[in-house]
């Protein structure tokens, strides 16, 4: 019988069975030491850095309000024009009135400290008026430059501020000029400095007309002419985080008095010193609780020159 092929096949040897590998032996168990503890350096007491100084003085970025008048007592005396007492009078329809120029002087019962005199509600820029200011700790003899002349480049408020106060029993505005000019408002004090300054968002008062017009149209709708009824400035102010020690110590006082009464705002005398306005509110100033117990508050204000 012949052999049987098969094909596509092929036969192999069967493996042997494998050797398993030996067994390593094993190191001889050691002992682990205690790791000692490291000397620990002294411990060191840190001082906290004490906070800026809540009291002023402050730098000149931060707003100065002008409101407690040292000069409403005085008495007023002038070398020229008339009515110079009517600069003590809030209303700011009723002036001191020179021609050709004229120094108005105050004299007080008893000299007080101030650092800021501020003069509203004039036309000395459109007349082309220099404006000095000096001052008398005795009630006779020279007098000492308060802060140095000035002459206004249009007709909004001044204020001549200095960084340290001097005594003042007499005080004297010189107006030096050749036209017609007016003043209705002269206060003279220690101005109230803001804790914060004004970090963004402020627009300057003397920079923020409020003007209100009658305007003429035609039944078709034609443009025929326009009329200023009322010339005016408005802006507003917003300062947060203030103390609460400070807010009632400092500034409640300005918000009883200009619930009332008219007041001078500069808002950054470092950068800008001729952004001063003569300016009342029209509403209460009423501030709420931001960060833990310190206030933020906001407030409108209209300015008149």
């Amino acid at each position: 019988m012949s052999a049987v092929q098969i094909p596509n096949t092929f036969v192999t040897k069967r493996p042997a069975s494998p050797t398993p590998n030996p067994i390593a032996p094993l190191d001889n168990p050691f002992i682990v030491g205690a790791e000692s503890i490291p000397n620990a350096a002294t411990p060191i007491v840190i001082t906290p850095r004490p906070l800026p100084n809540s009291n002023p003085p402050y730098a000149l970025n931060h707003a100065r309000i002008l409101y407690a008048s040292e000069l409403l007592t005085s008495t007023v005396t002038t070398s020229a024009g008339t009515n110079g007492n009517l600069v003590l009078v809030p209303n700011t329809a009723d002036r001191w009135a020179i021609t050709a120029g004229g120094s108005i002087t105050f004299t007080l019962s008893t000299a007080v400290n101030m650092d800021s005199v501020a003069i509203g509600a004039h036309n000395l820029g459109s007349t082309n008026h220099v404006v000095s200011v000096e001052y008398s700790s005795a009630a006779t003899g020279t007098f000492s430059t308060f802060k140095a002349a000035r002459t206004p480049a249009d007709d909004t408020a001044l204020m001549f501020h200095n960084t340290t106060t001097v005594s003042v029993l007499r005080l004297k505005v010189t107006c030096t000029g050749s036209g017609s000019a007016f003043v209705g408002s002269i206060y003279a004090g220690i101005a109230l400095q803001m804790q914060r300054p004004f970090f963004a968002g402020h627009s300057p008062i003397n920079l923020s007309a409020k003007t209100i017009r009658y305007s003429s149209m035609t039944e078709g709708g034609n443009f025929v002419g326009e009329q200023i009824r009322r010339l005016g400035f408005n802006t507003s102010a917003q300062f947060s985080n203030l103390e609460n020690d400070w807010y009632r110590f400092y500034f409640q006082p300005f918000v009883v008095h200009a619930r009332t009464l008219p007041f001078y705002f500069a808002w950054n005398l470092d950068q800008y010193d001729t952004d001063v306005g003569y300016c009342k509110t029209s509403e209460d100033i009423t501030p709420a609780y931001g960060v833990k117990d310190m206030f933020d508050v906001s407030f409108q204000m209209m300015g008149f020159g």
